[in-house]
C-alpha cells in the first residue's frame, strides 16, 4: 500500500486513564479456553497458540483468539502428542485444519511455517521440549523473549526505518506473559522480571483505549 500524507492527531483527555486504572474486572486465566495440564504440556500448548496468534480481523463467521486456544485446547486433549514437536516440524496444511477441528483460517501457509520453525528450532535446540526453552532463561522473561526472538524466526517482527531497527516483538512478549499467567508465577512461570515486559503492541489497543475513552482520534 502507499503510504498518504495525512497527519492523525491523538489526544488523552482529562481524567480518560483514571477512568480504566486499576479496573481488573478483565483481568484472569480463562480455563475454559485455554489447555490445562501438566507444566510441560502447557508450555508447549501456549508455544503453538501464540506461534499462530496472528491476522484476526473480525468479520461474520470468522474466528477470533479464543477459537484458536479452544480448538488447540481440544486437539491437545484428544491427542497427548498432538503437539509435539515432531508433527510441529512435519506440519501441513491438512494437519493444521486437523489441528482446528476442520477449520481453515485466513494465511494458513504462513501459520503452517511458523509451525515448522517452532518444531525444527525445539528439536534442535530444546531436545524438542518448550519446557526446556524456558527452564534455561532461569527465570528471567526478558531472557526468555530474547531467546524466542533468537531462536525461532517467524517471532521477529521487527523493521528497519531510517536506519534504525524498530522492534516491537509482540508475540515473543506475549508468550512470555501467557506462560506467567497461565502459571500463575509459579514453577516455570516463576519470572522476577515479569514487570519489564512492554505493553504489547497489538492492532486492538488503540480501537480498546478510544472505547474507554482514554483516546480521542481526529476525524
Amino acid at each position: 500500500a502507499q503510504a498518504k500524507d495525512h497527519k492523525l492527531q491523538i489526544v488523552t483527555p482529562e481524567g480518560g486513564v483514571g477512568g480504566v486504572a486499576g479496573d481488573e474486572s478483565g483481568v484472569g486465566w480463562g480455563d475454559d479456553i485455554h489447555f490445562v495440564g501438566d507444566e510441560a504440556a502447557m508450555i508447549q500448548y501456549l508455544f503453538v497458540v501464540d506461534a499462530l496468534n496472528f491476522c484476526f480481523w473480525p468479520s461474520e463467521g470468522a474466528w477470533e483468539y479464543e477459537d484458536l486456544s479452544t480448538a488447540l485446547k481440544r486437539a491437545l486433549e484428544a491427542d497427548g502428542s498432538a503437539l509435539d514437536s515432531d508433527r510441529l516440524a512435519a506440519m501441513s496444511e491438512e494437519g493444521l485444519c486437523g489441528l482446528l477441528g476442520g477449520k481453515t483460517l485466513p494465511n494458513m501457509p504462513a501459520r503452517v511455517e511458523h509451525l515448522r520453525q517452532v518444531g525444527k528450532g525445539l528439536q534442535e535446540k530444546f531436545n524438542g521440549s518448550a519446557a526446556a526453552l524456558v527452564s534455561s532463561c532461569g527465570g528471567s522473561a526478558q531472557q526468555l523473549v530474547e531467546v524466542i526472538i533468537a531462536s525461532f524466526p517467524n517471532f521477529r517482527d521487527h523493521l528497519e526505518y531510517k536506519g534504525r531497527r524498530i522492534c516491537f516483538y509482540k508475540r515473543a512478549q506475549i508468550l512470555a506473559g501467557d506462560i506467567w499467567g497461565c502459571l500463575k508465577g509459579r514453577g516455570l512461570g516463576e519470572m522476577h522480571d515479569v514487570d519489564k515486559l512492554t505493553m504489547f503492541a497489538d492492532y486492538r489497543v488503540p480501537q480498546i483505549l478510544q472505547a474507554y475513552g482514554v483516546l480521542e482520534y481526529s476525524e
